[in-house]
């Protein structure tokens, strides 16, 4: 546990006039919690103020490196652990919380006590990540050392923040943005037959409906692997999402009771292949302990996405198309052929549980932009109709 120390304060005292020169006085926290008083000199107001400020100033800056030899990782997984064992965060939050940690721990600054981090330290660290990882991953280590330092305040191992520095900013990631890709019409319905004819083995996995589903509505497969019977709205022609298979703070798969997103709660419509596939997962259910349409009876517990991803890259072998990546590619083929079939974009930002209509817009961009022609066409189509109704 890093120890507590006292916090510290000073009055600023009030400057005063004595005999040619002015004076001044000051009461201050010390390192061991006690009062001290410090006297000032100065032939003139404006010095003897300096000298306060100067010296207050020391004092802030001052790292009390006799207290704390703590690392910046240290207060991090301190921090997890007090809030993990506390409830307050789930097994996921505190698995990505320690994911950033470890960034920070296998870097320069791992051995380093965050009494002598310098601000140089910090931008040579956070500039050796522009290559390796995401802005959104380098956002989450900003975070985390911007957490660490509050801590370290909050703890008075420190005094002041450094991450307030102006000299230290989070940088933007060089590293190349992937490229969504999705299958081609043609491959589509090539996997699709290739799903369809292929052999299973006695007493192994199928994930083909898993697969299939994916592709036909555009739901995150861990969101699939949570899936209920009593999630399904044959009435109302409904997909009610509200949990997902994540992994624990273990990396074992655990039932997560809640999406990947605040806005991953929805209702997903269902078009009449999707029908078909869920009756055929309903009719197939067996009882399990999470009660889940999808599930391992062979080891006894949550199918993963990582299963999933292998059957995938076996399956497009199988049937001849080069792609990398996993099945992921299924939920973005759903997406691309919506927009091809003119799907207006808040409509699939809600079926695929994106917070912001941003994120569509980003994640499809160009695919949206393939669409301009078609677009014109119907302007000119519309304004062709228009003008011949004015002449």
């Amino acid at each position: 546990m890093i120890n507590n120390y006292p916090e510290f304060s000073a009055t600023l005292g009030t400057p005063r006039k004595k005999g040619n020169g002015w004076e001044l006085q000051i009461t201050y926290t010390k390192l061991d919690g006690s009062r001290a008083r410090k006297s000032f000199g100065a032939p003139t107001k404006k010095e003897v103020c300096k000298k306060r400020d100067e010296f207050i100033e020391s004092l802030q800056n001052k790292i009390i490196t006799k207290t704390s030899s703590c690392t910046i990782a240290d207060l991090l997984h301190e921090e997890a652990d007090f809030l993990f064992n506390g409830n307050l965060i789930k097994q996921t939050s505190y698995r990505r919380r320690n994911e950033s940690t470890k960034i920070i721990e296998n870097s320069i600054l791992g051995n380093t006590p965050i009494a002598e981090v310098k601000e140089e330290n910090i931008m040579s660290f956070l500039n050796s990540l522009i290559y390796e990882y995401s802005d959104s991953v380098i956002k989450k280590v900003f975070s985390a050392l911007n957490a660490a330092y509050k801590l370290a305040i909050s703890h008075n191992i420190l005094f002041y923040n450094l991450m307030s520095s102006r000299f230290i900013i989070r940088p933007k990631s060089k590293k190349p943005t992937k490229k969504v890709t999705a299958f081609t019409p043609e491959e589509q319905k090539a996997f699709e037959n290739a799903v369809k004819n292929r052999f299973h083995k006695k007493n192994s996995n199928n994930y083909d409906l898993i697969m299939l589903i994916e592709l036909h509505t555009g739901i995150r497969c861990g969101e699939i692997c949570a899936l209920t019977p009593d999630c399904i709205d044959f009435k109302n022609n409904l997909i009610y999402i509200r949990n997902t298979v994540t992994k624990d703070k273990n990396d074992r798969p655990i039932m997560g009771y809640s999406p990947k997103t605040e806005n991953g709660v929805r209702e997903v419509p269902m078009n009449k292949i999707s029908v078909e596939l869920l009756k055929k997962a309903v009719e197939e259910y067996k009882p399990n302990r999470y009660n889940v349409l999808f599930y391992d009876h062979h080891n006894d517990k949550l199918i993963t996405t990582n299963q999933v991803n292998e059957a995938f890259k076996r399956l497009c072998d199988n049937c001849c198309i080069k792609r990398s990546g996993g099945q992921h590619l299924l939920r973005h083929t759903f997406a691309t052929r919506n927009i091809e079939a003119g799907i207006a974009p808040e409509v699939l930002q809600h079926w695929l549980g994106h917070k912001e209509i941003s994120v569509t817009l980003d994640t499809y961009n160009d695919v949206f932009r393939r669409r301009n022609n078609d677009a014109v066409e119907k302007y000119d189509k519309y304004m062709n109709t228009y003008s011949n109704n004015n002449i």
